[in-house]
């Protein structure tokens, strides 16, 4: 099933993101879309903490009475698509998904 259908609430499971980035014959596509070269975990967790920490990613647990404890696996957490408030061209407030502002992409460097 592709990730897209498993999409609930905005947000999709992490074991399923896990899944995606890495396929079941372990060939990577994904990563080597991203990269272009077989890449090591570390690059992809690098890659995953700088979109949480840039907004551009949001993290959620459930239930939520796990948040602190050791009982979190990787289960129990959703990864979602963060939003942001914005002005848009009338000079309004307006919310949407932090992927469309450009001034959240700044820690990023693209060759």
């Amino acid at each position: 099933m592709k990730l897209v259908a498993r999409v609930k609430n905005g947000a999709v499971s992490a074991s399923n993101l896990v899944s995606l980035l890495t396929d079941k014959k372990k060939s990577y596509k994904l990563r080597m879309n991203i990269w272009g070269k077989a890449v090591d975990p570390g690059m992809v967790h690098g890659l995953v903490l700088m979109l949480i920490v840039s907004g551009l990613l949001t993290l959620r647990v459930k239930p939520q009475k796990l948040i602190g404890t050791k009982d979190v696996a990787l289960r129990h957490i959703d990864v979602g698509l963060g939003k942001t408030t914005i002005i848009d061209d009338n000079g309004e407030e307006v919310e949407t998904l932090a992927i469309l502002d450009d001034s959240l992409w700044g820690c990023f460097h693209f060759r």
